[in-house]
């Protein structure tokens, strides 16, 4: 367990609320063109709610990539290590990469691997015999004395980057900095099992779409367009009751015209 507190970009905002945005054009295109992809069955509505704007999110990897320089000058390059971990976080990592171009910065000279490690939130620790299936992973040598600078989305319990720090350290790193895009804030009394290094925004504890995160389902071309908005959104789910649908119809039955609801 870390006992160093966690460091948020200048841009990240303590309550996980962010305010007085607004949103450009681009922006709400990008959510529209969700719509099509948005459950409506029986009674489960969704809607994708905007949440943290692009240039919230580019202003913070932008800040991120000068601390990388930093590490990657302290540490010498050929010492550095940076990991993404599954689709999620190469989304990360390439917007990443183009803020270190942005800054005049050669991150080819950086070791870059993608990664794959989730968790069973019922281990305190990962157990390769258990979770080998969803473990793609670094050769030791890879590892030897090295700095690994692990990248993931978002950080929840906290389980995924506490195994890749886990498993890092096993293999001989010599240290292992782990880098949130997101950091949800848990309501009491859940803790989190490992606290990041860097969490470049806090998040609201909501479910979150975009900036690389997914909805979950298997459906490929909503989850490409999900993972792939340059923005935060949250995913509501509504339940329309009977009385609701009552509401929402003419004295006909016919749904009502969407600028009456």
């Amino acid at each position: 367990m870390r006992s160093r507190p966690t460091i948020h970009s200048p841009y990240s905002q303590d309550d996980g609320e962010y305010p007085d945005l607004e949103f450009t054009e681009t922006e709400q295109e990008q959510l529209q063109q969700l719509q099509p992809h948005l459950m409506l069955a029986g009674e489960l509505q969704e809607t994708a709610v905007p949440y943290i704007s692009q240039t919230i999110l580019q202003s913070a990897i932008e800040w991120f990539a000068k601390e990388l320089i930093e590490i990657v000058e302290t540490y010498g390059p050929e010492k550095v290590i940076v990991t993404s971990n599954i689709e999620g976080a190469t989304w990360f990592w390439r917007r990443l990469r183009a803020a270190l171009i942005h800054q005049a910065y050669p991150p080819d000279i950086l070791t870059a691997k993608t990664i794959r490690v989730t968790t069973n939130t019922g281990f305190k620790t990962f157990k390769p015999e258990v979770n080998q299936a969803k473990l793609k992973w670094l050769a030791p040598e890879e590892l030897q004395d090295k700095i690994l600078v692990s990248l993931d989305d978002i950080g929840d319990s906290g389980f995924t980057q506490a195994a890749i720090a886990e498993l890092a350290l096993k293999d001989g790193a010599q240290e292992v900095i782990t880098v949130n895009l997101l950091e949800k804030l848990l309501p009491a009394p859940a803790k989190k099992l490992h606290q990041p290094d860097y969490a470049l925004l806090i998040s609201k504890h909501a479910f979150l779409i975009g900036g690389g995160l997914d909805s979950g389902t298997t459906e490929a071309e909503r989850e490409k367009l999900f993972r792939n908005l340059n923005l935060i959104a949250v995913l509501e789910q509504q339940l329309i009751t009977e009385r609701d649908s009552l509401l929402a119809t003419t004295p006909e039955g016919l749904p009502l015209p969407n600028h009456l609801h």
